[in-house]
């Protein structure tokens, strides 16, 4: 230390050893923040395609002909839960790939 109380030479042994040490805190705190940023940026692409597909998670009602069914859509068909796992459809469920049996019908409940 030189001068006031409390500064320091930066050309002084002391003084180059804090500078170097600033230096390589500094880098390492770069990579470390880069590397966060990459999970972070990562972690948000997925989120928002989460959140994008959370939409189609819809029960539609009775299935009718004709009408555009997507992923994750459930519908009743014969007295059974459907789920749509195509793309998207108008094929009825049961008659092909595009849609999975979640709940058989049940039995009529009588005593």
């Amino acid at each position: 230390m030189s001068g006031a109380e409390g500064t320091w030479d930066p050309k002084s042994p002391f003084g180059k050893s804090i500078k170097r040490l600033v230096e390589i805190m500094t880098a390492e705190t770069k990579s470390a923040l880069s590397t966060r940023d990459a999970r972070l940026n990562g972690l948000e692409k997925r989120m928002a395609a989460l959140e994008s597909s959370i939409a189609e998670f819809a029960y539609k009602g009775v299935w009718q002909p004709a009408t555009v069914y997507r992923r994750h859509n459930s519908v009743t068909d014969g007295g059974g839960l459907w789920i749509c796992v195509g793309e998207q459809t108008v094929q009825r469920p049961g008659d092909g790939q595009d849609w999975k049996l979640a709940v058989k019908r049940g039995k009529d409940a009588r005593p």
